[in-house]
């Protein structure tokens, strides 16, 4: 068992470790390309845990998954956990998503989907999906712009509860350290490491010393899909 004054260094060097093995979580994943994603960690005088869920839509699958990376100093195998995915919007009945061919057949501007667990009918303007920085007119899927709008729209409904989320990873009982939806994500298509980021150095520090306070060089915040470059098929 490490002990907490070298957390600092474990952390960084397992984020960096995971980015070099494309096991680091990204935005613009083209097979998982994420809408929305939270970081969360827990620790205790024994234990740290960073968790990255993403809210993606996957064309492959035909799904709207919420996924869950974990790094940790007792997680066996660090970054995506491959049992963490679960589907977080359906069809509803009589409300098809997909036609007999799997062409996409809703509204853009008048759907009803099953939402997590919950059917909900929505309808939202132009100007609404231009409010959460969807553009109506471009070749991404419909399907992803319509996740982009909903989490612009509810922000926490579609991420997990804390025992959901430790439940994901075989984790329990663990106390929540901090949670955010602002940060600087590291770039990793043009060699950011996590190691390089204020923010990740910061948040390494914070969990060995057990209190999280802001880093005092402040890179821009990128935390969400809009400014990734995402590529359509």
């Amino acid at each position: 068992m490490t002990s907490k004054s070298t957390w600092q260094h474990e952390i960084l060097f397992q984020l960096d470790k995971a980015a070099q093995n494309y096991k680091f979580p990204t935005f613009d994943n083209i097979n998982y390309p994420a809408a929305d994603m939270r970081l969360s960690v827990f620790r205790d005088n024994s234990e740290w845990l960073i968790l990255f869920e993403k809210l993606v839509y996957s064309d492959n699958e035909s799904a709207f998954l919420s996924m869950v990376h974990a790094f940790g100093n007792k997680i066996p195998d660090p970054g995506f956990q491959p049992n963490s995915s679960e589907q977080i919007i359906s069809e509803a009945p009589h409300y098809p998503i997909w036609d007999n061919e799997m062409n996409f057949s809703l509204d853009l501007l008048d759907f009803t989907l099953k939402v997590k667990g919950t059917i909900m009918h929505f309808l939202p303007t132009r100007d609404d999906y231009r409010k959460a920085h969807v553009n109506l007119e471009d070749d991404s899927y419909p399907e992803f712009k319509i996740l982009c709008f909903l989490v612009f729209l509810m922000p926490d409904a579609l991420f997990r509860s804390d025992d959901d989320l430790l439940k994901a990873c075989n984790r329990s009982n663990l106390p929540k350290f901090i949670q955010l939806d602002d940060w600087h994500h590291p770039d990793l298509f043009n060699g950011e490491l996590p190691s390089h980021c204020d923010f990740f150095k910061n948040l390494a520090q914070s969990i060995e010393e057990g209190s999280y306070h802001a880093p005092n060089q402040v890179q821009s915040i990128n935390s969400y899909w809009y400014h990734w470059e995402y590529f359509w098929c």
